[in-house]
């Protein structure tokens, strides 16, 4: 019978080609290489979200501005000062199709795609657009880019000249991922 000695180096080499997976440190560097992947692109979504709600948003407030003057257009006024224009609004079809509204007249409630509240009056020689519970993000976009037909646009208690600038804007809006609790867009005429 012939002996051979245990040479090391092809031992190892042999335990080497049996062990061929990957070590924990490589797997847990592959995991946190995933990980930050997708938080980039669940960040990136979350830009473009915000980015489509300003516009849609942006939008809508210039149907309801442009849906209200139609309707009161050869008037002296929108109507007693304080009364809701909901009702109007809706039996007429001068709401956004995607705001919902429910109840009918003075009683319409409204609610924006954002899920907030949505206030429609009359002051009387003008008339405004209140719009509750809408991001930071949102609000700075739509403050800072509100169309020529508003006189001014309050967001809580401050309130910004239109053209407002996206510093001020964003100052009145506060923190991005905070909501603001109302913005009130208040007609020329």
């Amino acid at each position: 019978m012939k002996t051979t000695a245990l040479n090391p180096q092809s031992f190892m080499s042999r335990v080497r080609a049996r062990n061929k997976g990957v070590t924990l440190m490589e797997l847990i560097a592959a995991i946190a290489v995933v990980a930050i992947l997708v938080v980039g692109a669940l960040t990136l979504y979350g830009a473009a979200n915000n980015g489509t709600n300003s516009t849609q948003m942006q939008r809508d407030l210039t149907g309801v501005q442009a849906s209200v003057k139609s309707l009161y257009a050869g008037q002296a006024g929108y109507g007693t000062s304080g009364t809701s224009l909901a009702g109007t609004l809706q039996q007429f079809g001068g709401l956004p199709s995607d705001w919902a509204a429910t109840g009918t007249g003075t009683g319409t409630t409204v609610m924006h795609q954002l899920n907030g509240a949505v206030t429609i009056k009359s002051g009387g020689s003008n008339f405004s657009v209140t719009l509750a519970d809408v991001p930071a993000e949102v609000c700075t976009k739509i403050a800072a880019n509100a169309a020529a037909g508003w006189a001014s646009v309050a967001v809580g208690s401050t309130t910004l000249t239109v053209p407002a600038s996206t510093a001020d804007a964003s100052a009145a809006c506060g923190a991005s991922g905070s909501t603001v609790a109302s913005m009130t867009f208040t007609s020329r005429n």
